[in-house]
């Protein structure tokens, strides 16, 4: 097994990501759902490392930015309409954290086009 450095290690996680985001048609503008809004540092260093990443690495604007608390289906269509939806990382993805859950579920069944 070959061991990288760190910055290699970043280098070659910064390419599966751009290959993996790549794998959506190309757009310029997105919405980024499920703002981590409690006090959890990692969940809000997670949303700050999306926001980097999609703004400043892929240059895309975040049109719609919410909470699960503040969501409106309604500014979601308004703002972000078909552009691609992002959803919030993190332990939040355990259904033990059954409202983001629920949430993401939700999501996903009314925005899959």
């Amino acid at each position: 097994m070959i061991e990288l450095s760190n910055s290699s290690k970043i280098e070659e996680f910064k390419r599966i990501l751009h290959q993996n985001i790549e794998q959506l048609s190309s757009f310029k503008e997105c919405a980024l759902l499920d703002y981590p809004k409690h006090y959890n540092l990692r969940d809000n260093l997670i949303w700050l490392g999306e926001i980097f990443y999609l703004t400043n690495v892929l240059g895309i604007k975040i049109n719609y930015a919410t909470s699960l608390d503040d969501f409106s289906k309604a500014k979601l269509k308004e703002k972000a309409n078909l552009a691609p939806i992002f959803l919030h990382g993190g332990g939040n993805f355990e259904d033990l954290h059954r409202r983001s859950y629920v949430f993401r579920e939700k999501i996903v069944l009314e925005n899959h086009h």
